[in-house]
């Protein structure tokens, strides 16, 4: 039961970053036409930077996950690779526990901001787009960092030859 529901954390993780990849291209895509229109044809657009930085936003906080489960954020590495395995381990999901947590705590405090948002249906400036639904990928995001630490740190408690095997990556 519990190998499923971190099997789906990991699953969730990795659609999120792969949702992330596509608003990456998604941006490049749309700052060349905003380079085209606006030095070959001389008609720049309004839009594109308000859309570009929501897409940053987006793919930012939807990628947070993905890039933990993969190992991309800064870690304790130099301090694990110096102790023994064990150590190592025990480290790695104390690290990892102090991630969700944040993580956790984080999605908490930023929930208020998207609820706000909400209340008062605040809008961009520049164009009229709603931000409440852009709000919420900021606790959204927190939360499944959250789900993805717990998970990892579950994992590396329960299956310890695991992290042994991975070479002290512990994923």
């Amino acid at each position: 039961m519990l190998k499923a529901v971190i099997a789906a954390i990991n699953k969730i993780s990795d659609f999120l970053g792969l949702v992330s990849g596509i608003l990456i291209c998604i941006l490049a895509c749309m700052m060349m036409y905003d380079v085209f229109v606006r030095f070959v044809l001389n008609d720049p657009v309004d839009w594109s930077l308000d859309i570009g930085q929501l897409l940053q936003a987006a793919f930012a906080f939807l990628s947070a996950s993905y890039v933990l489960k993969i190992g991309g954020h800064v870690n304790m590495e130099a301090v694990v690779s110096y102790v023994s395995p064990e150590w190592g381990r025990r480290l790695t999901i104390t690290s990892t526990a102090i991630t969700a947590l944040a993580s956790g705590w984080m999605a908490f405090l930023s929930w208020s901001l998207f609820t706000k948002s909400l209340a008062i249906s605040e809008q961009l400036y520049g164009i009229a787009i709603p931000m409440a639904p852009w709000k919420f990928l900021v606790p959204f995001g927190f939360a499944v960092m959250c789900l993805q630490a717990l998970a990892m740190a579950l994992s590396l408690w329960l299956h310890p030859e695991e992290f042994m095997q991975d070479g002290m990556e512990g994923h």
